[in-house]
């Protein structure tokens, strides 16, 4: 069996050449995903009341609820209803992940959210 000659140099530089540009593409990705959480925490810091408008076929209803189910189960579990800018603790990463994920489905920014919370867990 005869082989044809190579530069096993040229090659090993190839394959890291190759390594190297896979990574710069994951990186790329986790800085775009990054950048989308840091602007999704930085809307749930501010206070803004938009408003807006969603299509009926693209929202689950059994995820909508009306204001005064909301008020009812805060009475009921002794819960404050506020903006965001008032919340104190850590946004859990499920929650900005489910905003990213709403977003990209329905093709539009949210700027103004409300959070249901224990007292304590507020400005």
């Amino acid at each position: 069996m005869i082989f044809s000659r190579i530069n096993i140099r040229k090659a090993l530089i190839r394959e890291r050449v190759q390594q190297l540009e896979l990574l710069r593409q994951a990186n790329v990705l986790l800085n775009k995903a990054s950048l989308k959480d840091v602007d999704v925490i930085r809307c749930l810091k501010q206070n803004s009341t938009n408003k807006y408008l969603l299509l009926p076929e693209n929202i689950n209803s059994e995820n909508i609820f009306t204001i005064e189910e909301i008020k009812q189960t805060c009475i009921k579990y002794r819960l404050r209803f506020l903006d965001s800018s008032y919340f104190k603790s850590e946004y859990p990463y499920t929650a900005i992940s489910e905003i990213n994920d709403f977003e990209k489905k329905h093709g539009i920014k949210i700027n103004s959210f409300r959070i249901i919370a224990p007292a304590n867990a507020f400005d």
